[in-house]
Order: structure tokens, then sequence, then C-alpha cells
């Protein structure tokens, strides 16, 4: 590819994601700290913009490299990282940079998302209050050193935290297909992160008790999506019984003409990639894991009610505070 076939794709790329009610200059002049005669050279391509406005304008526009970049066979990855950001403000950030990704994936004519799942995933607890608000807390307790004496309770979820929660939670119910490919185990992955904090006196009883709620209603739920083999929105749901171990969470997305391949370690942030070539490879290794599992969703009754048994059992277990057990 040609330098100025590049610089085009990259400025038809920029004028692609600039929201609507925002005049690209201005949004250059704002987003770069470049005075209005900079930004209209920049948008006539007059002059290129540098590597360094390339990287920042990516990031904030929520574009990947990859999308615009011929690659030579080397695969490009996005991780959005945030320095030094105040909890709220990082999470907002994440929340939001979810919200767009599925709400760009819902808009789409065709969709078909194939995912697999060790642990409850972040977008897929947003519409759990308390569960949610575990996750916060266990992640900001990981990620920031100085909250090691934080206890649940003196956690406030935001707002607009909140808000990004339902926006999250209303865009996933419009998804078209989806083929879930879980670990047998998955509640119980749940339950005993539960009980630890409950155990250190990290949760108090109403809070405790508030979780187990969650988690109860979050079975209810999933089981009566595997009986109808769709969700409330009459959206398609196959779900899986993995007979081997997941080891993370992953996803392999197809939207209209776009693929991408998303991969979750125990974190909220994804590590996300549209290389077509490595969509493919993660795609097949889905496909691979799917053949060992067990399609439960409107068939094979009796594995569903064994499964479904088998996590209400956790959660009664970490309910009476008992030792949790596979």
């Amino acid at each position: 590819m040609k330098k100025n076939e590049s610089e085009k794709m990259y400025l038809e790329k920029i004028l692609e994601r600039v929201p609507p009610h925002i005049k690209p200059v201005s949004f250059l002049v704002e987003s770069l700290g470049i005075s209005k005669e900079s930004a209209y050279r920049r948008l006539r391509g007059k002059i290129p913009f540098t590597f360094d406005e390339i990287i920042k304008l990516s990031v904030k526009l929520r574009f990947s490299l990859e999308e615009i970049v011929p690659n030579g066979g080397n695969i490009v990855f996005t991780l959005h990282e945030y320095p030094n950001w105040g909890h709220e403000s990082y999470l907002q950030a994440v929340l939001t940079n979810y919200q767009n990704q599925i709400g760009e994936i819902a808009r789409s004519k065709e969709n078909k998302i194939m995912l697999s799942m060790n642990h409850l995933w972040p977008v897929f607890i947003c519409d759990m209050e308390y569960f949610f608000k575990l996750f916060y807390y266990k992640w900001i307790r990981q990620k920031y050193s100085n909250t090691f004496h934080l206890a649940m309770c003196d956690l406030v979820v935001p707002p607009e935290i909140k808000e990004l929660k339902k926006n999250i939670s209303e865009s996933i119910v419009l998804l078209r297909s989806v083929v879930l490919i879980v670990d047998r185990h998955i509640y119980l992955n749940a339950a005993k992160e539960v009980q630890y904090y409950y155990r250190r006196k990290l949760l108090n009883k109403d809070e405790f008790d508030a979780i187990c709620t969650d988690l109860e209603n979050s079975i209810d739920k999933t089981m009566q999506m595997v009986l109808d083999g769709k969700n409330k929105a009459g959206n398609e749901r196959e779900m899986y019984i993995s007979s081997l171990g997941i080891f993370s969470n992953n996803s392999y997305v197809e939207y209209d003409d776009k693929v991408a391949s998303f991969s979750y370690v125990y974190g909220i942030r994804s590590v996300k990639t549209t290389d077509p070539i490595a969509c493919r490879s993660h795609k097949d290794s889905l496909e691979c894991l799917k053949k060992n599992s067990v399609l439960i969703s409107l068939s094979n009754e009796e594995l569903q009610m064994d499964f479904f048994n088998k996590q209400k059992e956790y959660i009664a277990q970490l309910k009476n505070d008992r030792e949790l057990f596979s």
C-alpha cells in the first residue's frame, strides 16, 4: 500500500468515527492541542499525522491500527490502558469501551458471537446489582494498593457507571446470535470469590445475602434461556457445557463484513484483534472446544437439570458457609 493511500484510509477512519455533532476540525484541535490551521491542513492531506497523533486518535476514537495498516504478517493487538487514572474514571472508560463495541455489533444487520467462559464475564453481570458491585470492589482492591482496608460497604457505585451498566445490559439482549461454551463449574468459581471476601469480613451479612440472591436469579435466568433456546427479546442463544477445562474467557465476533476476537484473563479489559488470520485461528479453536462440549439448549434435559442443580448446590453451600467443592 502506498503512503498516500494509507494516509487516506486513516483520514477516512477518523471522519467516520468523529461524533456527528462535533466538527472534525474542532475535534482535532481539542484532541491534539493544535491550531485550526494545522487541523485543516491535516484534513486536506497537506501534512500527515504524526505517529503520536495516530496513536492518540485511535485510542480516543476507539479503533485499532490493524483496521487501517497492512500488517505484513505481524498481528496487531489492542489493549487500552489508562495510566494513573482513579478507579471511577478507569472503570467508566472501560465500560464505555464495552458499550461502544457491543453497541456497534448490536446495530449491525447480521451478527454472531461465539464465546467460552470459565467465570462470569463483566459484560454479563451488568444486570446484577450486588454481584457487579463485588466485581468492582474486587478489582479496586487488586489494582489499587491503597484500598487494602476498604470494605465493600464503603464503596459507592457512581450514577455514571450504573447508567453504563444499564446500557450494556440492554445492548447484549439485542445481539442476534450467541453461542456460549461454559465451564461446568462456572458458578462455583463465582461462589468461591464471594466466600473469600465474606470470610475475611469485607462483606457484611446483608451484602452477602444480596449477592447470593443475585447469583440464584442469574442461574434461573440462564436456565430459562436454555429451555427456550432464546433470550427475552427472542434472539437465538445456544449453550454448551464443555467437557474440557476452560482457562480464560474468550470471544469471536462476526458482524456484517467484520470480524474481531477478544480475550480476557481475570481482568476488566480485553485484548482485541481484528486481524483476519488471527480471528480465523481463534474461531477454529472455539469451534474445536464446541466439538468437545455438549449442547443443552432445547435438548438433553437430563444434562440440563444436572448442570443447573449443581450450580444451585454451589450457591446453597455458599449461603450455608460450607466448604465449596465441585
